[in-house]
């Protein structure tokens, strides 16, 4: 058994068991705090040198898995050259902190809940807290996420209704593009090859390729109850 090991060690993962939810406490506690202390932390002389602090923890995270799942056996392509939806919102994030892009964050915004639903059904087979993977896999989507959060919290960005139509514009081509690619080289990005290996909600929209489009409605549907909360926020008649 080791830390670095292709397999499961001893310590087991299941959804929502105790090892879940005490990471899953961690990240809204980090969340939090970050809200609590967003005015602090914008007039801190040391914000940009915090911020990419916390970027360099993703990106060796993200470059260690690489590595570690390229020795596994997972192949170049899987493992570098991912298009998963939350590896491209990872990149969108590292560019997000070194650019401060409005128009990139108000795409990451609704890319990132993919990460969100990776957080609560996570795919990681059964790697426990005494694996590395564990950690690597809650880090970098507990990041993407905090990203998103603090851009808002501290930065103040909003999201406007064409942001929305611009990121729905922007996903289905891009998963078309995508799929193409998962039957070329018989890889499955987005899943839109097959299903989870783990239990998740697309269990419920039936069988390939029929969940497919399903799932395109339920991503366009989740994006747009994403944006209902900036209805009231952009709102000209609410108080500050």
């Amino acid at each position: 058994m080791s830390f670095f090991s292709i397999t499961p060690n001893m310590l087991s993962f299941s959804a929502y068991d105790r090892y879940h939810l005490i990471v899953l406490t961690v990240i809204f506690i980090a969340f939090l705090l970050t809200i609590i202390f967003r005015k602090k932390l914008k007039n801190w002389k040391s914000e940009k040198i915090f911020k990419m602090s916390i970027t360099s923890i993703a990106i060796l995270a993200e470059v260690s898995y690489k590595v570690w799942a390229s020795l596994a056996g997972e192949g170049v392509l899987r493992t570098i050259f991912s298009l998963d939806l939350c590896s491209i919102s990872l990149w969108m994030a590292w560019i997000l902190m070194f650019t401060n892009n409005k128009k990139l964050f108000s795409v990451l915004y609704f890319f990132s809940f993919g990460a969100l639903s990776a957080l609560l059904f996570p795919d990681i087979v059964e790697f426990g807290p005494d694996h590395y993977r564990f950690y690597q896999f809650f880090i970098v989507h507990g990041y993407i996420m905090w990203s998103v959060v603090y851009y808002i919290a501290v930065y103040g960005y909003k999201i406007k209704f064409y942001d929305y139509i611009r990121s729905v514009i922007i996903l289905i081509p891009g998963g078309i593009f995508v799929f193409i690619i998962d039957l070329i080289f018989k890889v499955n990005f987005m899943f839109l090859r097959a299903k989870p290996p783990t239990s998740s909600p697309i269990d419920l929209l039936g069988p390939w390729p029929t969940y497919i489009f399903g799932l395109v409605i339920v991503v366009i549907v989740i994006f747009f109850i994403a944006y209902l909360p900036w209805i009231f926020i952009n709102s000209p008649n609410k108080k500050n």
